[in-house]
């Protein structure tokens, strides 16, 4: 797998939804192992319009931008997409330490309250 070419192809989906829905509050792939050689991640997702949305609409949604716009061997990196509301400590925690817009940022073991993140990158993260 080519994690440059993965995280570019995400950074231009996150564009994307960025620019039919305005805002998000974070948007991060979370590396499902303590490595950074890890080649499965989760794709988290946070924003106020998502917050109004049921589970499975919302789900709905941010797949269908991720089947729009990358290929089944990309996905196959994707083992979970996650929508969390904007209120969560968590993203309370990592959009009050991070703010970010437009580019994507590694973390490393990074803690944000009680939640350690050993492997990350941002490609959004702001109140």
């Amino acid at each position: 797998m080519d994690k440059i070419s993965l995280v570019n192809k995400l950074r231009i989906m996150s564009n994307k939804i960025i620019e039919d829905y305005q805002r998000v509050n974070l948007i991060m792939l979370l590396g499902n192992t303590f490595e950074q050689r890890t080649t499965s991640f989760d794709y988290i997702i946070s924003a106020n319009w998502l917050n109004e949305y049921d589970q499975e609409k919302g789900m709905d949604l941010v797949l269908d931008y991720l089947y729009d716009n990358l290929t089944g061997e990309d996905i196959e990196h994707i083992s979970r997409v996650t929508i969390i509301h904007t209120q969560d400590p968590i993203v309370q925690n990592i959009t009050s330490t991070i703010g970010m817009k437009g580019g994507f940022y590694k973390i490393i073991d990074c803690q944000f309250g009680n939640l350690t993140i050993p492997y990350a990158i941002i490609f959004e993260s702001h109140m």
